[in-house]
């Protein structure tokens, strides 16, 4: 993907299975019980491989809302989690 790293595309695909903090930390650093890597992962969820996954992603990202980041003041489309406390964290994004 042009502008966004390797890791976003891994986080995304990871809370988009519904997997937790914990979860996506241990499987992109390969701790804890889960014995299948991410390809693997999304393969079996999605049906298709990483890139293919990152090029749906990468498509898909331009028609997100556009949300101001609060640590740049940017405007940016971007997929987005809830955190604790209502608020919002980008998982993936670029500048709109």
């Amino acid at each position: 993907m042009s502008n966004v790293h390797y890791w976003e595309i891994q986080e995304l695909a990871l809370f988009a299975m519904g997997k937790t903090d914990e979860q996506v930390t241990e499987i992109i650093n390969n701790e804890g019980e889960c014995d299948k890597d991410i390809d693997e992962l999304i393969y079996e969820e999605f049906g298709v491989d990483f890139d293919q996954f990152s090029k749906v992603a990468e498509s898909l990202l331009k028609l997100t809302p556009r949300v101001k980041s609060a640590a740049t003041g940017k405007f940016n489309n971007a997929f987005v989690r809830k955190i604790e406390n209502n608020g919002m964290i980008a998982i993936v994004q670029q500048e709109a």
